[in-house]
């Protein structure tokens, strides 16, 4: 008779637990799994804490109610409405929401409380107030300035790139509030433009569209690469900040963008490349650059790789070589150029392609 060997059965008893526990280990490898593991573990930490507070106010139900404390089921209720509100609140991009930003988060959506439109004398349309202006100049005479500016660079390379300014139609997309669009609206009537601004920031859209005329047609967008229109719809689309965060699908938006040009168009972008990352190196110790790119903006003063894609669906970062820029637009768009940042206000490139 052989002599038994104890820990071979016991590794064959626990085979199954095994084979669990590494597959847990090697689905923990894919990114998309380990972040559904972390969201759940934060889940269980705010059940955690929420199951403290409600042991806590049964335990001050114990106790003789004091005239200035509020009532426990009341605290209680607003607790888990802060909780539900701030979970609502992390998931802005899942299908839930329509892969856009809504209004707010909560199960109960009424008009949102706008501050008053900001009237400037000589200006046709109002001003959104700063808390709208997604961060773009507090000051009036800044906001408009850094508007108008960056409308004059785009009608320049529209002056070069068409053979008429007359009767266009152009889509700012990704239009937020309206910084520059405001700016192509004081032409329009005598361009006979047509204008749209699309955002998927459903917030900004709503400010536009009860303080805006109707003849600008402003709509909430989506990330995923759709827009509600027939091919050949456009003139010009232009973009500020766009593809410098689109860091999924960025090239199937470039088919859907190139589908409702006409023939001939232009699409004018901007993009991060060396210059910006440049420039995020040099600011390396502040908050907004680490948050923006991790360790790795500390690391490498140079792009260390032809691409880098930072963050997830809700907030990334998307750098281009210039030359890998100009290599992969040239496949979706003819006449692709990459052309320096502007003087003033922006450290990111142009990029013109034309359909």
């Amino acid at each position: 008779m052989k002599p038994t060997n104890d820990l071979a059965i016991t590794q064959y008893q626990d085979g199954p637990a095994m084979f669990t526990h590494l597959a847990r280990k090697i689905a923990l490898m894919v990114p998309q799994v380990r972040r559904l593991e972390e969201e759940r573990n934060a889940a269980l930490r705010r059940i955690n804490a929420l199951e403290r507070q409600i042991s806590d106010i049964a335990q001050r139900q114990e106790r003789p109610a004091e005239p200035a404390q509020a009532q426990p089921e009341h605290v209680m209720q607003q607790a888990v409405e802060q909780a539900l509100s701030r979970v609502r609140a992390e998931y802005t991009s899942l299908p839930r929401f329509g892969y856009h930003l809504p209004l707010d988060y909560e199960a109960l959506t009424l008009p949102p409380a706008f501050d008053p439109p900001v009237m400037v004398e000589g200006e046709k349309l109002p001003l959104p107030p700063v808390a709208e202006r997604h961060g773009h100049a507090g000051s009036d005479a800044d906001y408009l300035e850094w508007g108008r500016y960056e409308k004059d660079i785009l009608l320049g390379f529209m002056r070069e790139g068409l053979p008429s300014l007359d009767h266009l139609s152009i889509m700012d997309f990704g239009c937020s509030s309206g910084r520059i669009l405001r700016h192509f609206y004081d032409d329009a009537a005598d361009h006979g433009w047509a204008l749209t601004g699309v955002d998927v920031s459903a917030r900004r859209i709503e400010w536009m569209r009860r303080h805006w005329p109707r003849d600008i047609q402003v709509y909430t967008g989506t990330f995923l690469p759709h827009l509600p229109f027939e091919s050949n719809s456009f003139d010009v689309i232009y973009g500020m900040s766009v593809f410098t965060h689109m860091k999924y699908l960025w090239d199937t938006w470039l088919l859907e963008l190139r589908r409702v040009l006409k023939p001939g168009g232009m699409l004018i972008q901007s993009i991060h490349t060396e210059h910006a990352w440049r420039f995020f190196y040099d600011n390396n110790q502040q908050a907004w650059a680490q948050d923006a790119l991790g360790p790795m903006i500390l690391q490498h003063e140079t792009m260390p790789s032809d691409f880098v894609y930072f963050g997830d669906l809700d907030k990334n970062q998307v750098f281009w070589k210039r030359e890998i820029a100009l290599e992969f637009w040239s496949r979706y768009f003819r006449d692709v150029r990459v052309l320096p940042p502007p003087e003033r206000y922006s450290y990111q490139n142009w990029v013109i392609g034309r359909k």
